[in-house]
């Protein structure tokens, strides 16, 4: 009896091994195929990456944020697919029934996809915020009512720092618009009020004069990309005339520094020929 069940097992175990080994080889197979394949992706990946930054022909520090940001998103992306096609597919080979995994797995990624439709909503928002270049870190944005300073850029959301020092974090796809108040340049405006009194003629040639001075100034003159004008008179006010001077920066110089340079030079340009900025007066008469 005990040698009729020990020569079954010997029988048996020809068939078994043979097939379990066949099997093992398959699915080890399967797994240096999917690390193989992730390696070429990740290669593949970097070399688009450089062939971009090579095509650019100039060191941007921005352009290559942007490109290693999608380069890590690509890749992680790639090794999920692959390492989970290659897990499924060792799965069924070593006899399991991937029908019903996959069935569960498609439910519960229905429930999660239901939970997570935010986040996954503000990730592609932020994916697209990358690759389209819409903003970049330290450039000054206006989204809905929050405008600053942009301190980081994430896939989830975008972090920026107002003039008061709070910081806004905002969800990327919240953003439905935005305005780049630092992109290629910044134009200066500023406004003078001036006494009707004063020839036109004359208040032309004073500001003229502040323009003129602003361009010569080594240090202000370094970041213009347009000299100084005199754009006119722009209103009719109810005890001055308004004239307006217009100045074209490079954003690193920022608007408020830049306008305030220029009303300090028209504030002493008017003041060295004698001309007065008119202020509202208040006359108060005693009778008895």
């Amino acid at each position: 009896m005990i040698l009729n069940v020990f020569s079954d097992f010997i029988v048996r175990m020809d068939e078994i091994f043979p097939h379990f080994l066949r099997r093992t080889l398959i699915a080890a197979s399967y797994i240096v195929v999917a690390y193989f394949l992730a390696h070429l992706w990740r290669r593949m990946v970097v070399k688009g990456a450089v062939a971009v930054l090579e095509r650019e022909g100039e060191k941007n520090e921005d352009l290559r944020g942007r490109v290693d940001t999608i380069s890590v998103i690509l890749k992680r992306t790639g090794y999920v697919v692959i390492y989970i096609t290659a897990f499924l597919m060792v799965l069924g080979e070593m006899g399991v029934a991937i029908g019903p995994l996959l069935t569960g797995l498609g439910i519960a990624g229905v429930a999660v996809g239901f939970g997570a439709q935010y986040l996954v909503k503000d990730m592609i928002s932020g994916f697209f915020i990358v690759s389209e270049d819409q903003y970049r870190v330290g450039e000054f944005i206006k989204i809905d009512s929050f405008e600053g300073t942009v301190e980081c850029i994430s896939l989830r959301t975008t972090k920026i720092r107002a003039f008061g020092g709070q910081i806004h974090i905002i969800p990327n796809g919240e953003i439905r618009a935005l305005t780049n108040l630092s992109r290629d340049f910044i134009r200066a405006i500023v406004d003078v009020d001036l006494p009707y009194g004063l020839e036109p003629e004359t208040a032309f040639s004073a500001l003229a004069r502040a323009a003129e001075n602003l361009a010569r100034d080594e240090e202000f003159s370094k970041d213009l990309l347009e000299n100084p004008e005199v754009q006119g008179i722009t209103l009719f006010g109810q005890s001055a005339l308004r004239y307006r001077i217009l100045a074209k920066v490079r954003p690193s110089r920022g608007r408020m520094l830049t306008e305030n340079r220029m009303r300090s030079e028209v504030v002493s340009v008017l003041k060295g020929l004698g001309i007065e900025i008119p202020f509202q007066k208040m006359e108060v008469r005693l009778e008895k």
